[in-house]
């Protein structure tokens, strides 16, 4: 790369960087925060007050500033907005003088007990108060409510809570807190009964629901046994059923316990049986997708609220509609039925469809392939079964491939989806050209264990590729003479991701990946190998504007007949997405005239932090990073000389993942590389 693309790349790094930095205001006196922090703040106010000049827009700016040193612990502060100086003409920017006195640290948290000494603990009542090191308004003003919570809940039904008081030292950035409680007594369940006229072996049911004597009252004890009874008779087809409780005090109350005699009346009403399931609208979705959803809401049998609700549920799920609304409707002869009679119910399912067809055209540029662009066609809702279709054509400068696939979500149940791809290729490499042909079958599992709250996917696949690799530069001595060949790989693949908030552009959580291959003789296969491979990458966002990212990878094949493989087939590094001062395969083994040959076994590392300099465009981020990584030549070894990459980028967000320009430089050995930096324009995160 010319020294002149080099000077190109900074300066466009630059104008980015100023997009950025536009000031709206001018701050005195901010040490706690930074300007771009208030600018945020105020930036609201401030757009009122350059429209209508009012002081009462920059009272709320001064106002917000306060709020938020005051959120910090600055408790004294104080915070005065004025106009532009009108000899200023060249500085017309309103002007915020900040003083913002002593930070204020919580000092001792003590607490009274009056009447009742048996209540929370000091320590239980520290956590629920929510301090943390430093005193704020809000955190003070909040903690008796809090405390009362908490004594409700805990059987304290008559519990409050004084005013706190609060002692200042002398310089005032110290707080001692003081708590008067009254807790009252203790309430629980003394006896707990059912008025239930019906099925007995509906009442036998209802007793198992109520709650045992001794039991402590909180606030919506009875409210959750009533709701626990309604959801009971519900599932059971009675809809309209009705509970209604009442309490009152048993024997004496004392100060510390008092026991509650709770009646709960139940009138369950008439029960409804499914007569007929009516689809409405959903034009394009098919009377067998539709009756496969509604399967659990049979014919003949009483009407489950929980079996509809989660028969609503799964159609809203698929994606492919915008509502999804169920309505009951009595049959007009049941209007003369008695009470405890059974009624014939038809249940109404209104679908309102997403459009679930459509053509992609994708346009980008890449360091390596230069100009690329796409078309696309998917249909989400083939033949009104809810399978995934698509079929399209990608071209770069460098490659071009066309593909179509078919998945279906519904075939094997729940949480799993089975799907078939085809593909062809071909594709200009740094040391190859390649053509393949592929199809692949592949079942997937997705899971959400009762140890873990991440959600697991398990994959199994199988590929079938016909490969050619041709104008082979660095040959791998006698894997080059079998011009095509076919690989046959079975393969195993586990993956947990705890990412969020989105998947394109994560803030926090862990994805890692563990997975075989094996490609074999007994399968189809000319080239045999084993291929185990697995990364780790997590996220952090210690601070809004600031995401520190980790990623560990690596890969091995090992031959299963000879003591290689074809080139097409051995593993390479280099590129915008691993060590990102070498150019695309550059980093790795070469052959006598210095071109790469790649190896067997790759490892790369790569820590990079993004932060966001102006809250006024969140979408715009700067990086630094260093990635590390080695190739092999042989299999199960890292014995390699590994390349560094030390760098810097822009990133700028979008709803499909970031635009993303990097350069990087290695302080370290070039390993035979032209040069010793390299520049990147891609989209998407690498890892």
């Amino acid at each position: 790369m010319s020294r002149r693309v080099f000077q190109i790349s900074v300066l466009c790094l630059l104008i980015f960087f100023m997009m950025g930095c536009n000031d709206i205001a001018r701050f005195n006196g901010n040490k706690a925060t930074s300007d771009n922090e208030l600018e945020f703040i105020v930036r609201r106010p401030l757009s009122n007050w350059t429209e209508t000049k009012r002081q009462a827009d920059l009272i709320d700016a001064a106002e917000a500033i306060r709020n938020r040193l005051d959120h910090l612990g600055y408790v004294w502060a104080e915070v005065e907005g004025e106009p532009p100086l009108a000899n200023e003409e060249s500085d017309q920017l309103p002007r915020f003088t900040i003083r913002e006195g002593p930070r204020v640290r919580i000092g001792s948290m003590t607490f009274e007990r009056v009447g009742n000494d048996s209540a929370l603990s000091d320590a239980v009542l520290r956590s629920v108060c929510q301090f943390g090191t430093w005193y704020t308004t809000a955190s003070f003003k909040e903690a008796p409510g809090r405390i009362t919570r908490a004594l409700r809940l805990k059987g304290h039904l008559t519990g409050k809570v004084s005013a706190a008081k609060v002692t200042w030292n002398d310089a005032k950035d110290k707080s001692d807190i003081h708590f008067i409680i009254t807790p009252g007594p203790v309430f629980i369940v003394g006896s707990e009964s059912l008025l239930f006229e019906g099925d007995e072996k509906i009442r036998a049911d209802l007793t198992q629901l109520l709650d045992k004597k001794g039991t402590t009252c909180h606030p919506r004890l009875a409210a959750e046994t009533a709701a626990r009874i309604r959801t009971y008779l519900a599932n059971r087809g009675y809809l309209q059923a009705q509970v209604t409780s009442e309490q009152r005090i048993l024997g004496e109350p004392t100060s510390n316990q008092t026991s509650l005699e709770i009646v709960l009346n139940v009138t369950s009403g008439q029960q409804h049986v499914v007569r007929e399931v009516v689809k409405v609208g959903g034009g394009r979705t098919s009377n067998s997708f539709f009756n496969h959803h509604l399967r659990d809401v049979a014919v003949g049998e009483p009407l489950s609220q929980e079996k509809l609700d989660g028969a609503m549920s799964a159609l809203t799920l698929t994606g492919l509609y915008r509502q999804v609304k169920s309505e009951t409707k009595p049959a007009e002869a049941n209007a003369e039925k008695k009470a405890n009679e059974q009624v014939d119910t038809d249940v109404v399912v209104n679908l309102k469809e997403n459009s679930t067809h459509h053509v992609d055209f994708s346009v980008g540029y890449g360091s390596y392939e230069q100009l690329r662009g796409g078309v696309e066609y998917v249909d989400e809702h083939l033949f009104g079964r809810g399978l995934r279709f698509n079929t399209g054509v990608h071209a770069s400068m460098k490659s071009w491939e066309t593909e179509a696939g078919l998945s279906d979500p519904y075939l094997l149940g729940p949480g799993r989806r089975v799907g078939v791809d085809v593909l062809h290729s071909e594709r200009e490499l740094p040391s190859f050209n390649r053509e393949e042909s592929s199809a692949t079958f592949t079942v997937s599992q997705r899971m959400r264990p009762i140890f873990d709250p991440a959600a697991y996917e398990g994959r199994v696949t199988y590929e079938y590729k016909r490969s050619e690799d041709y104008r082979v530069t660095a040959p791998i001595p006698g894997e080059e003479e079998l011009g095509q060949y076919t690989t046959s790989t079975v393969g195993l693949n586990m993956r947990r991701d705890s990412r969020e908030p989105k998947l394109v552009d994560p803030e926090s959580g862990t994805y890692a990946q563990v997975g075989i291959n094996i490609s074999a003789k007994p399968l189809g296969a000319d080239v045999q190998f084993v291929e185990v491979y697995g990364n780790w990458s997590a996220n952090v966002s210690p601070m809004r504007w600031l995401v520190a990212t980790v990623n560990v990878g690596g890969r091995t094949r090992r031959p299963l007949e000879t003591e290689s493989l074809p080139i097409g087939e051995r593993i390479f590094l280099g590129g915008e997405d691993t060590v990102r001062s070498f150019t695309k395969d550059d980093l790795g083994p070469r052959d006598a005239n210095g071109d790469p040959q790649g190896g067997l076994t790759s490892m790369v590392s790569n820590l990079e932090l993004r932060w966001r300099p102006s809250y006024a465009y969140p979408n715009i981020e700067i990086a630094t990073f260093y990635d590390i990584g080695m190739v092999d030549p042989n299999p199960w070894s890292m014995s390699g000389p590994p390349g560094q990459a030390l760098g810097g980028g822009l990133r700028y967000r979008t709803p499909v993942g970031p635009i993303r320009l990097d350069g990087a430089y290695n302080p370290g050995d070039r390993l035979g590389a032209k040069h010793p930096y390299a520049i990147h324009l891609a989209v998407g995160f690498a890892f």
